[in-house]
Protein backbone atom coordinates (compact mmCIF):
# COMPACT_ATOMS: atom_id res chain seq x y z
CA UNK A 1 0.00 0.00 0.00
CA UNK A 2 2.63 2.11 1.00
CA UNK A 3 3.04 5.04 2.65
CA UNK A 4 -0.94 6.39 2.00
CA UNK A 5 -2.52 3.67 -0.40
CA UNK A 6 -6.11 3.50 -1.31
CA UNK A 7 -7.97 0.11 -1.59
CA UNK A 8 -11.94 0.87 -2.77
CA UNK A 9 -12.81 -2.36 -3.16
CA UNK A 10 -16.94 -3.66 -3.27
CA UNK A 11 -18.60 -5.12 -0.11
CA UNK A 12 -20.03 -7.81 -2.02
CA UNK A 13 -17.13 -9.24 -3.71
CA UNK A 14 -14.31 -10.06 -1.18
CA UNK A 15 -10.71 -8.70 -1.27
CA UNK A 16 -8.55 -11.22 -1.09
CA UNK A 17 -5.05 -11.41 0.15
CA UNK A 18 -2.32 -13.99 -1.18
CA UNK A 19 0.68 -13.10 1.06
CA UNK A 20 1.71 -9.58 2.98
CA UNK A 21 -0.07 -6.44 2.33
CA UNK A 22 1.86 -3.79 4.40
CA UNK A 23 1.24 0.09 5.04
CA UNK A 24 -0.68 2.66 5.34
CA UNK A 25 -3.72 4.23 3.84
CA UNK A 26 -7.21 3.34 3.85
CA UNK A 27 -9.18 0.00 2.89
CA UNK A 28 -12.87 1.19 1.65
CA UNK A 29 -16.40 -0.71 0.91
CA UNK A 30 -14.00 -3.96 1.62
CA UNK A 31 -14.68 -7.44 2.76
CA UNK A 32 -11.67 -8.79 3.75
CA UNK A 33 -12.97 -12.51 3.42
CA UNK A 34 -11.24 -15.49 4.15
CA UNK A 35 -9.51 -17.02 1.69
CA UNK A 36 -7.63 -20.60 0.55
CA UNK A 37 -4.77 -18.66 -0.54
CA UNK A 38 -4.26 -17.39 3.27
CA UNK A 39 -2.89 -13.21 3.56
CA UNK A 40 -2.23 -11.01 6.46
CA UNK A 41 -2.84 -7.69 6.51
CA UNK A 42 0.55 -6.18 8.40
CA UNK A 43 0.11 -2.25 9.00
CA UNK A 44 2.99 -0.87 8.52
CA UNK A 45 6.62 -1.40 7.29
CA UNK A 46 7.83 -3.21 10.52
CA UNK A 47 7.62 -6.61 9.44
CA UNK A 48 9.27 -5.42 5.76
CA UNK A 49 12.98 -4.30 7.65
CA UNK A 50 11.50 -0.76 8.27
CA UNK A 51 10.92 1.31 11.40
CA UNK A 52 7.85 3.47 10.34
CA UNK A 53 4.35 2.95 11.97
CA UNK A 54 1.72 2.55 9.58
CA UNK A 55 -1.80 4.15 10.28
CA UNK A 56 -4.67 2.41 8.65
CA UNK A 57 -8.18 3.72 7.79
CA UNK A 58 -11.03 0.87 7.36
CA UNK A 59 -14.16 2.89 5.62
CA UNK A 60 -17.07 0.71 5.47
CA UNK A 61 -14.73 -2.84 5.85
CA UNK A 62 -16.05 -6.31 6.94
CA UNK A 63 -13.20 -8.75 8.44
CA UNK A 64 -14.20 -11.97 8.90
CA UNK A 65 -12.67 -14.31 11.04
CA UNK A 66 -9.41 -16.28 10.49
CA UNK A 67 -8.03 -12.72 8.48
CA UNK A 68 -4.87 -11.71 10.42
CA UNK A 69 -4.33 -7.89 11.35
CA UNK A 70 -1.13 -7.23 12.30
CA UNK A 71 0.00 -4.62 14.53
CA UNK A 72 3.69 -3.70 15.52
CA UNK A 73 4.90 -1.28 18.54
CA UNK A 74 8.52 -0.47 18.84
CA UNK A 75 7.79 2.70 21.08
CA UNK A 76 5.54 4.50 23.01
CA UNK A 77 4.96 7.76 20.80
CA UNK A 78 2.37 7.39 18.75
CA UNK A 79 4.69 7.22 15.06
CA UNK A 80 6.28 4.30 16.53
CA UNK A 81 3.34 1.95 17.15
CA UNK A 82 0.32 0.63 14.45
CA UNK A 83 -2.99 2.50 14.36
CA UNK A 84 -6.28 1.00 12.75
CA UNK A 85 -8.94 3.81 12.90
CA UNK A 86 -11.82 2.48 11.86
CA UNK A 87 -15.17 5.12 10.18
CA UNK A 88 -18.43 4.15 8.60
CA UNK A 89 -19.71 1.20 9.09
CA UNK A 90 -17.49 -1.69 10.33
CA UNK A 91 -17.88 -5.09 11.19
CA UNK A 92 -14.72 -6.78 13.09
CA UNK A 93 -13.76 -10.37 13.42
CA UNK A 94 -10.39 -12.23 12.53
CA UNK A 95 -7.60 -12.41 14.43
CA UNK A 96 -5.41 -9.37 15.91
CA UNK A 97 -1.73 -10.16 16.09
CA UNK A 98 0.51 -7.60 18.58
CA UNK A 99 4.17 -7.49 18.67
CA UNK A 100 6.91 -5.91 20.64
CA UNK A 101 9.52 -4.92 17.62
CA UNK A 102 13.38 -4.68 18.14
CA UNK A 103 13.90 -5.36 21.83
CA UNK A 104 11.57 -3.05 22.90
CA UNK A 105 9.51 -3.64 26.48
CA UNK A 106 7.15 -1.33 27.38
CA UNK A 107 6.78 -0.65 31.16
CA UNK A 108 3.33 -2.25 32.23
CA UNK A 109 2.12 1.79 33.11
CA UNK A 110 1.94 2.02 29.04
CA UNK A 111 -1.04 1.79 27.32
CA UNK A 112 -1.64 2.21 23.14
CA UNK A 113 -4.55 3.25 21.52
CA UNK A 114 -4.03 0.63 18.55
CA UNK A 115 -7.82 0.77 17.24
CA UNK A 116 -9.74 3.76 17.28
CA UNK A 117 -13.39 3.90 16.72
CA UNK A 118 -13.95 7.36 17.42
CA UNK A 119 -14.83 8.17 14.27
CA UNK A 120 -16.93 5.05 13.28
CA UNK A 121 -20.38 5.38 12.67
CA UNK A 122 -21.29 1.63 13.97
CA UNK A 123 -18.87 -1.12 14.60
CA UNK A 124 -20.21 -4.67 14.76
CA UNK A 125 -18.05 -7.42 16.63
CA UNK A 126 -14.80 -7.47 18.25
CA UNK A 127 -11.68 -9.42 16.86
CA UNK A 128 -12.06 -13.30 17.48
CA UNK A 129 -8.98 -14.08 18.55
CA UNK A 130 -6.51 -11.61 19.97
CA UNK A 131 -2.61 -13.08 20.25
CA UNK A 132 -0.58 -10.73 22.31
CA UNK A 133 2.73 -10.52 24.28
CA UNK A 134 2.13 -11.84 27.88
CA UNK A 135 -0.11 -10.26 30.03
CA UNK A 136 -1.17 -7.54 27.83
CA UNK A 137 -5.00 -7.38 26.51
CA UNK A 138 -6.99 -5.28 23.99
CA UNK A 139 -10.49 -4.27 25.57
CA UNK A 140 -12.94 -3.82 22.80
CA UNK A 141 -12.28 0.22 23.04
CA UNK A 142 -9.04 -0.57 20.98
CA UNK A 143 -6.79 0.02 24.08
CA UNK A 144 -3.57 -2.62 24.63
CA UNK A 145 -2.72 -2.11 28.11
CA UNK A 146 -0.79 -4.52 30.96
CA UNK A 147 -2.62 -6.70 33.14
CA UNK A 148 -1.96 -9.52 35.57
CA UNK A 149 -4.23 -12.14 37.12
CA UNK A 150 -4.35 -10.90 40.87
CA UNK A 151 -2.96 -12.96 43.54
CA UNK A 152 -6.03 -13.13 45.55
CA UNK A 153 -8.08 -14.43 42.45
CA UNK A 154 -5.52 -17.28 41.82
CA UNK A 155 -5.81 -18.05 45.64
CA UNK A 156 -9.47 -18.75 45.24
CA UNK A 157 -9.20 -20.63 42.36
CA UNK A 158 -6.12 -22.81 44.57
CA UNK A 159 -9.05 -23.47 47.32
CA UNK A 160 -11.71 -24.15 45.45
CA UNK A 161 -9.61 -27.31 43.97
CA UNK A 162 -8.19 -28.33 46.98
CA UNK A 163 -11.62 -28.38 48.59
CA UNK A 164 -12.80 -30.09 45.00
CA UNK A 165 -10.17 -32.60 45.33
CA UNK A 166 -10.98 -33.24 49.00
CA UNK A 167 -15.05 -33.91 48.73
CA UNK A 168 -14.07 -36.04 45.48
CA UNK A 169 -12.45 -39.02 47.88
CA UNK A 170 -15.87 -39.50 49.72
CA UNK A 171 -16.69 -39.54 52.98
CA UNK A 172 -13.46 -40.25 55.68
CA UNK A 173 -14.09 -43.84 57.38
CA UNK A 174 -12.70 -44.81 60.95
Amino acid sequence: MGSGGLIDGELMSPLQISGVLFGSGTIRNANLANSSTGGTLAIGDHFNGSYGAGSLVFDDVVVESERIIEFGIHGISTFEFDRLTLTGQDSLDGIAQITFLDGFTPDPNDTFQIVDLSAAESVTGWFAEVHAPSYWHLNTTGLLYYSVPEPSGCLLILLGCLLLSRSSRGPVRR
